[in-house]
C-alpha cells in the first residue's frame, strides 16, 4: 500500500455543498485554520492542526476528521458524525450560538465542551458523552437521542442541561452529573435514564444539583428510569405539573438533600395539579431531603415498591402526597402534607425509625409502626374510614387528628402504643356522622401537660373510645370539650404517682370492662361529667384518689377501690337498680391508710352504694337519696366536725357483720360523732363476726334500725352506739350487742324485740327517759351494765322510759344495770286483766350490782339468779312474783319496796332490807329456803303476807330470817326453829292476811291469819300481833323478847311458852295458856277489853305448873276465860297466875261448858277469884264433877271451804286435802274438817293429835 500525504499551507475554506474526498491511502493535512461552511462533507481523513470552525452542516460520513485545535461551532452549525466517520477535536466551543452535534465527538485528553454566553448546544443521535461539558449560566445543553455517559462525563457550570433523550450510564464506575449548587439539570417529559449494566457501579447515576422533571409529553411519554439505574437526585428534584417519572423494575430513584418541589398548575383557577412517580421500581427520599408539594397539587407515587422515606415531604394548602406504599427503614421521615396510602398498601415504619406526619390535610390508609418504631402526628391531620394505625410500635399524637366521613374510625391495634401528647387534639368534621366516633385500639399514654396548661384534647363532637389500656403519666392532662366524650373501655389502665387530670365540659365514661389502677398516692382528677358503666373499676396501690365533679353510675355495678373526692358543688348519682362499690384498703390491716370518701353520693330508689375495706368519712361526706348504703368494712371518721351518713326520711343504711365505725387517730374530738340519718339495717353475723363500733366512736342512729336474725354488734371500750330516734326492730331470731362500750337508747327512740326473738346486750346500756322498749311475746332482752338516765339535753319534759314486756317475754340483767324510776319503768304489755306471763331475771356477776330505783316493774316474775347484787332503792314496786336464787343478793334500801306477788329466797341467796327508811312490803307469800336469808337490818322494816322459812327438806342448812329490824306478817308465818334461824329484831303478826292459799276465816267473816311456832329458842326481841292475827306456839318455845297483842289478836300456847320480855295485851286481844305447862313472861298487862284464856290442868295440883307466871308485875283487866275439862271438886284452888306483884282484877270471868263448849253467864257461886300479891287463884265452889268426855268441839273459828292450814295442798273442787306431818285434814264444802291418818296404822297418833289440836283451839269468848 502507498501512503500519500497532501499538505496544504494556507487557509482551507470548504464552502457549502463541497465534498472533500481523497483516494484511499491519501491523507489531507491542512496546516491551517479551517472554515467549513454549511453542507460540507468530509469523506477523507483530514487533520487540521489548528481549530476547525464550522458554520452550517458538517458531515463526517467516513474517515476521520481530527482537529488539533477546538471545534468551533458557529451559528447554526450542524455537525453530523456518521457511523463510519470519526471526529476528534481538541475541545468543542459553542459561544452564544446555536449548534447541534449528532454522533460522537471525541475530545482530546483534558479537553471539554464549552457552551458560553447564550450558546445552545444540542447533542443528538447516538453518541458517547465521555467528557466534561461546561455551560455558562445562560447557556443550554440539550442531550437528545441516545447518549452514553460514564464516569468521565461531567456536566459543569451554571448552565442548563436538558436531558431530552435516552441517557445510558456505562463503564465500571459511578456516574456523576452536574455540579452541586450550579448546574441546572432537567429531564424532559420523555427522557430516559438507564444503565448499560445494572450490575456495574456505573448503574448509579448521581445528579449533583436539583433535577427538574418536565411535564410528560403525549399520552404515553414519561420520564423514565430504566434497566436498573440507580438515580441519585442528590440535590433534590423538581416535578413540573403533569410530570410523570416512571421507575421500572430494578431501577431506583433517591431524592437527596435539598429542596425538591412538586409544582402546581400555572394556569389560574385550573384543577388540582399533579405529578406522578410510578413504575415497578423504587423511590427513596433520603435524609435531609425536602420535597415540597405546592398548594393544590398531588404527588402521586405509584411505584410497585414502597417509597423509602427518610427526608421530608411537605406541601401547601390543598396538596396531597399519595403513595402505593411507604417505608421508613431508619432515621426519621417527615410528611408535612396530606398523605394517603392507596388501597391495600401500607406505610411501614421499621424498628428504631420514625415517621413524622405534620402539615394540614388528610392522612389516609394503613400506617404500620413496627416494634420500636415511632409515628408522630404533629400537624393538623384529617382521618377517614380508610385510616388505619397498626403495629406494635409507638404512635405519638402531638397535633390534631380530625375525623371525617360516614364511617367510624379505628386507630391502632391491641399491640400498638399511642401517646396523646402536649397539643394533641382529636376532633371531628361533623359530630352527626359516624366518623365522630373514634376507637383507639392500642395502648394509650396521656402525657403531662405543658407548663402553660396545654394538654391533649378531645374536641367538641368527638367521641373517643379507648379500647385498650390507658396510662396517665405524672401530671397527665386530658381535656374533653363540651359535646365531646371520652370512654375508657379496657382493663389495665394506670395513673402514675402524682396527679392526672381529665378536664373540660364534656363527658368521661368508664366503660363496662374498664379497670384503672392508681399508683401509690396518685390522683385521677376527673373534672368533666363522669359516667361509671356497669363493670367499671378504679383501683389503687396503697392510697390513690379519684376526684370527680358531676358523676353517675347509670346501671349495673361500678367499683371504686380508691379514695373518692366529689366536688362540693356536684354529686355522684347512683341510678335506680345500679350499684357503686367503694372498696380498697384492707380493713384488718392497720398499716393500710383509710381511703377518703368526701362529697355527696346520691343513691336513687333501688340503688346501692357499698362501702367496704377501710374508708375515711368526714363532715364533707354526704350520703343522700332514697337508695341503700351498705357498710361492709371500716368507716373511720376524720376531720374536726361531726359526720352525718344518709338522708333523713329517705336513705337506707345497711351495716353488715363486717362493718365497723371508728375514728381516725388524728381526728378532732367532734369527728367522733357519727350520725346515721338513714334508716339502718344491721345484717346477720356468722360466728366470730360482728358489726363494730370502734374505740372513740360515738355513733347515733337517727332513723332507727332493723336488726336481722343472728345480727351481732360489738361496741368497743370508749365507744358509744346511740339509737337517737326512730324504731329499732329485732326480727325473729337472736341479736346481740357485745363489747365494753355503751349502747344508748335515746329519748325519742323505740326499740321492739319481735315475738320469739332475743336481744342480748353485753355492752353497757343507757336507756334515756322517754325511750320505749317493747319486748314482744315470748321474746328476751338481756342487758349488761348500764342505767336508765336522763335524756341528753333534757329539760324535764321527758317522761320516764318504758320497758314493756309482752306475754311470755323476759328481761334479763347480767350486769350492773340501774333501773332508775326517775327515768324508766318496766310494764306489762299483756292485755288488761290477763295473768302476767313475762319474766325479769337479774343474773349479775359476783363483782357487780344491779339497781332498781324508785320505779314500778310489772311482770309475772322477777328473779335474781346470779352471784351479784340487786339493789332496790327508794320507792320500788315489783308487780310480780320475786325470786332470788343461788348466791344472789337483793338489797332493799332508802325507801319502800313493794312486791305485789310472792317472794322466794332460794339457794344461798339473800334479801337484805337495810336503812332507816328501808321498808319491804310483800303482798303474798315469802319463802325463805334452807340456806337462804331474809336479812332485815336494824331500823329497817319488812311486811309480808305470809312467810315460810326453811321448810324445804335440807338437813345441812336452815333458812335464815336475820331480823334486826322489824318484820310484819299479815297472814301466816309457821316458824320451825329447827329449820329456821331468826334474828333478834321485832316480829309482828298484823292479822291482815288476804292470801288465798293459806289464811283462815273467823265467824265475823274476816279472813284468819294463823301462824305457828314450833319448839325452840326464839331470839326475837319483840313479838307483836294485831287485828285478827293468831300465833300458836305448838311446842315448848322460849322467846327472848316481849309480846304485844292488840286488836283481836291471839297468842295460844299449846305447851310451855316463855317471853323474856314484857307481855302487853291490848285492844280485844287474847292470851291463852296451854293448861299443860306454864306460860312464863317477864310481866304482863291486860287491857280492858282483852281476854286471858286459862285452860286448866286436869287437877288443881297440876295447875300450879300450868299457870301464867310473871317474873315481875301482872296487871289484870278485861275478861278471864276458864276452860276446865278435868275433875272439878268444890274447894279446889286453881292458880291462874303467879307474879312478883299484881295490880287490878279481871272485870269478868267466864267459863266454857264442858258438854257444849259454849260459853255461859258468870256464876260467882262456881268460882271465886283471889288476887294475891304473888298469886292469883280461882277457887271452884260449884258441885263436884267428874272429868267430861272431850267432845268433838266446834272451835271458835271454822275452816273456810277450800282453804288450807298447812303447806302442802291438793285441791279438788271445793274439797281440800292438807298434809301436815303424818296427819291429813280434809275440809269439805260445808266447812267441816275431818282428820285422817296419812297412814292407816297411825290411828292412835291421829286421835291424840286431834285431841290436842281441838283442846288448844277451844276458846270461850
Amino acid at each position: 500500500m502507498y501512503l500519500f500525504l497532501i499538505y496544504i499551507v494556507s487557509v482551507l475554506s470548504i464552502v457549502s455543498a463541497q465534498t472533500i474526498n481523497l483516494p484511499l491511502g491519501i491523507t489531507l493535512d491542512l496546516n491551517l485554520n479551517a472554515y467549513i461552511a454549511s453542507g460540507a462533507t468530509i469523506l477523507v481523513p483530514l487533520t487540521l492542526p489548528q481549530k476547525l470552525i464550522v458554520k452550517g452542516d458538517l458531515k463526517v460520513t467516513t474517515g476521520a476528521l481530527t482537529t488539533v485545535g477546538a471545534l468551533v461551532l458557529d451559528a447554526d452549525a450542524n455537525v453530523v458524525v456518521g457511523a463510519a466517520g470519526s471526529l476528534t477535536a481538541g475541545g468543542i466551543l459553542c459561544d452564544s450560538t446555536k449548534a447541534k452535534i449528532d454522533g460522537t465527538v471525541k475530545l482530546a485528553a483534558g479537553k471539554a465542551i464549552e457552551v458560553k454566553g447564550t450558546g445552545e448546544l444540542l447533542l443528538g443521535g447516538v453518541s458517547d458523552l465521555f467528557a466534561e461539558v461546561q455551560a455558562d449560566a445562560n447557556a443550554k445543553v440539550t442531550v437528545a437521542g441516545t447518549t452514553s455517559v460514564n464516569a468521565a462525563t461531567a456536566l459543569k457550570g451554571e448552565g442548563l442541561y436538558l436531558l431530552n433523550g435516552t441517557v445510558i450510564a456505562t463503564g465500571d464506575a459511578a456516574v456523576s452529573l452536574g455540579e452541586a449548587g450550579k448546574t441546572k439539570l432537567q429531564l424532559a417529559g420523555d427522557a430516559v435514564v438507564s444503565a448499560a449494566d445494572k450490575t456495574k457501579a456505573s448503574a448509579k447515576v448521581t445528579f449533583n444539583n436539583n433535577v427538574e422533571i418536565a411535564a410528560a409529553v403525549g399520552a404515553n411519554a414519561v420520564t423514565s428510569l430504566k434497566d436498573g439505574v440507580d438515580a441519585q437526585l442528590a440535590a433534590g428534584v423538581t416535578l413540573a405539573e403533569g410530570a410523570v417519572l416512571d421507575i421500572d423494575a430494578d431501577s431506583k430513584a433517591t431524592i437527596g438533600a435539598g429542596a425538591s418541589l412538586v409544582k402546581a398548575s400555572a394556569v389560574q383557577g385550573s384543577a388540582q395539579g399533579k405529578a406522578t412517580i410510578q413504575g415497578a421500581g423504587a423511590l427513596a427520599i433520603a435524609a435531609d431531603a425536602v420535597v415540597n408539594v405546592e398548594a393544590n397539587t398531588i404527588l402521586d407515587v405509584a411505584t410497585d415498591n414502597a417509597v423509602s422515606l427518610q427526608g421530608t415531604v411537605k406541601s401547601g394548602a390543598g396538596s396531597l402526597f399519595r403513595a402505593t406504599g411507604l417505608v421508613v427503614e431508619s432515621g426519621k421521615g417527615h410528611i408535612d402534607c396530606a398523605f394517603k396510602v392507596v388501597d391495600t398498601y401500607q406505610a411501614i415504619v421499621s424498628p428504631n425509625a420514625e415517621l413524622v406526619l405534620g402539615g394540614i390535610g388528610l392522612v389516609s390508609g394503613e400506617i404500620e409502626a413496627q416494634a420500636d418504631a415511632t409515628v408522630s402526628f404533629i400537624g393538623n391531620s384529617t382521618l377517614d374510614a380508610e385510616t388505619s394505625l397498626v403495629g406494635a410500635g409507638q404512635f405519638n399524637v402531638n397535633g390534631i387528628l380530625r375525623t371525617s366521613g360516614d364511617a367510624a374510625i379505628e386507630l391502632g391495634d391491641t399491640d400498638s402504643n399511642l401517646l396523646l401528647g402536649i397539643g394533641a387534639v382529636i376532633s371531628t368534621a361533623d359530630a352527626a356522622k359516624a366518623s365522630a366516633g373514634v376507637k383507639l385500639n392500642g395502648k394509650v399514654t396521656v402525657a403531662a401537660a405543658a407548663a402553660n396548661g396545654t394538654a391533649a384534647t378531645i374536641a367538641a363532637g368527638a367521641k373517643v373510645e379507648f379500647d385498650n389500656a390507658v396510662k396517665f403519666v405524672t401530671d397527665a392532662q386530658l381535656k374533653v370539650d363540651a359535646g365531646a366524650k371520652a370512654t375508657l373501655n379496657a382493663a389495665g389502665s394506670t395513673v402514675d404517682t402524682g396527679k392526672a387530670t381529665i378536664v373540660g365540659l364534656g363527658q368521661t365514661v368508664l366503660g363496662a370492662d374498664s379497670d384503672i389502677k392508681l399508683a401509690a398516692n396518685a390522683t385521677l382528677d376527673v373534672a368533666t361529667d363522669l359516667l361509671l358503666d356497669s363493670g367499671s373499676k378504679v383501683t389503687c396501690t396503697g392510697s390513690g384518689l379519684l376526684k370527680t365533679k358531676k358523676a353517675a353510675v347509670a346501671s349495673g355495678k361500678a367499683t371504686v377501690d380508691t379514695a373518692l373526692a366529689i366536688d362540693a358543688a356536684s354529686k355522684l348519682t347512683v341510678a335506680a337498680g345500679a350499684e357503686l362499690a367503694l372498696g380498697g384498703a384492707d380493713a384488718a390491716a392497720s398499716a393500710d391508710a383509710a381511703l377518703d370518701v368526701s362529697g355527696e353520693i346520691a343513691a336513687d330508689a333501688d340503688a346501692t352504694v357499698t362501702l367496704s375495706g377501710k374508708r375515711a368519712v368526714s363532715a364533707a361526706t354526704k350520703l343522700s337519696g332514697e337508695g341503700k348504703f351498705v357498710v361492709d368494712g371500716l368507716l373511720q371518721a376524720k376531720g374536726d366536725a361531726a359526720v352525718k351518713l344518709g338522708e333523713s326520711g329517705k336513705s337506707k343504711v345497711e351495716l353488715t357483720s363486717k362493718a365497723a365505725l371508728g375514728v381516725a387517730a388524728d381526728a378532732g374530738a367532734a369527728a367522733s360523732d357519727i350520725a346515721i340519718d338513714g334508716a339502718v339495717t344491721i345484717g346477720a353475723a356468722a360466728d366470730a363476726e360482728a358489726t363494730k363500733v370502734n374505740a372513740g366512736a360515738k355513733v347515733t342512729l337517727n332513723a332507727g334500725a332493723d336488726v336481722a336474725k343472728d345480727a351481732a354488734v360489738d361496741v368497743a371500750a370508749n365507744a358509744k352506739l346511740t339509737l337517737g330516734a326512730g324504731k329499732l326492730l329485732v326480727n325473729k331470731g337472736k341479736a346481740k350487742v357485745t363489747g365494753a362500750g355503751t349502747l344508748v337508747l335515746g329519748a325519742a327512740s323505740e326499740t321492739t324485740v319481735d315475738a320469739q326473738s332475743e336481744l342480748d346486750v353485753a355492752a353497757s346500756t343507757s336507756i334515756e327517759a322517754g325511750a320505749k322498749v317493747n319486748v314482744d311475746a315470748d321474746s328476751i332482752v338481756v342487758l349488761g351494765d348500764g342505767a336508765c338516765v336522763a335524756a341528753a339535753g333534757a329539760t324535764g319534759a321527758n317522761a320516764a322510759a318504758d320497758i314493756a314486756l309482752g306475754g311470755g317475754a323476759k328481761l334479763k340483767v347480767n350486769g350492773a344495770f340501774n333501773l332508775d324510776g326517775a327515768f324508766c319503768g318496766v310494764s306489762s304489755a299483756e292485755a288488761q286483766g290477763e295473768a302476767k306471763t313475762s319474766d325479769i331475771e337479774f343474773a349479775v356477776a359476783a363483782s357487780k350490782a344491779a339497781t332498781i330505783k324508785a320505779t314500778t316493774v310489772a311482770a309475772k316474775s322477777v328473779r335474781n339468779t346470779g352471784d351479784g347484787v340487786l339493789n332496790l332503792v327508794g320507792q320500788v314496786t315489783l308487780d310480780a312474783d320475786v325470786q332470788t336464787e343461788n348466791d344472789a343478793e337483793t338489797n332493799c334500801s332508802d325507801g319502800e319496796t313493794t312486791i305485789n306477788g310472792a317472794l322466794a329466797i332460794l339457794g344461798k341467796s339473800k334479801v337484805i332490807v337495810d336503812g332507816a327508811d328501808a321498808k319491804l312490803l310483800v303482798q303474798k307469800k315469802v319463802d325463805v329456803a334452807s340456806g337462804a336469808t331474809l336479812d332485815i337490818k336494824a331500823d329497817a322494816e319488812a311486811t309480808v303476807e305470809s312467810l315460810l322459812c326453811g321448810l324445804d327438806v335440807d338437813a345441812t342448812a336452815k333458812g335464815v330470817v336475820a331480823l334486826a329490824g322489824k318484820l310484819n306478817v299479815k297472814a301466816k308465818f309457821n316458824l320451825d326453829l329447827e329449820r329456821c334461824t331468826l334474828g333478834d329484831g321485832e316480829l309482828c303478826f298484823t292479822g291482815e292476811g288476804e292470801e288465798s292459799e293459806e289464811p283462815q276465816s273467823f265467824e265475823s267473816g274476816q279472813e284468819e291469819s294463823t301462824s305457828e311456832v314450833k319448839e325452840g329458842d326464839c331470839p326475837l326481841s319483840k313479838v307483836c300481833a294485831d287485828n285478827a292475827a293468831r300465833l300458836i306456839a305448838t311446842g315448848d318455845v322460849t322467846f327472848a323478847g316481849a309480846l304485844a297483842l292488840d286488836g283481836k289478836a291471839e297468842f295460844i300456847a299449846q305447851k310451855a311458852a316463855e317471853f323474856k320480855g314484857d307481855v302487853t295485851v291490848a285492844g280485844e286481844a287474847t292470851l291463852q295458856a296451854s293448861g299443860n305447862a306454864a306460860l312464863k313472861v317477864k310481866s304482863v298487862a291486860f287491857g280492858a277489853a282483852t281476854k286471858y284464856h286459862a285452860t286448866l290442868a286436869a287437877t288443881a295440883a297440876a295447875q300450879a305448873n300450868a299457870a301464867l307466871e310473871c317474873q315481875e308485875k301482872a296487871t289484870f283487866d278485861g275478861e278471864l276465860v276458864i276452860a276446865a275439862y278435868g275433875e272439878l271438886k268444890n274447894g279446889d284452888v286453881y292458880v291462874i297466875a303467879k307474879h312478883d306483884s299484881a295490880e287490878g282484877e279481871f272485870k269478868t270471868v267466864v267459863v266454857a261448858d264442858a258438854s257444849t263448849g259454849r260459853r255461859r253467864a258468870v256464876r260467882a257461886e262456881d268460882w271465886d277469884m283471889t288476887y294475891g300479891e304473888k298469886e292469883t287463884t280461882a277457887t271452884y265452889t260449884g258441885d263436884d264433877r267428874e272429868p267430861v268426855e272431850t267432845p268433838a268441839p266446834t272451835p271458835i273459828g271454822t275452816f273456810a271451804p277450800g282453804t288450807t292450814i298447812t303447806d302442802d295442798i291438793t285441791t279438788t273442787g271445793d274439797d281440800v286435802t292438807t298434809t301436815s306431818g303424818d296427819v291429813v285434814i280434809t275440809t269439805t264444802g260445808d266447812g267441816s274438817a275431818t282428820p285422817m291418818p296419812a297412814d292407816s296404822s297411825a290411828t292412835s297418833v291421829v286421835l291424840s293429835f286431834a285431841a290436842a289440836i281441838f283442846t288448844s283451839l277451844l276458846i270461850i269468848v
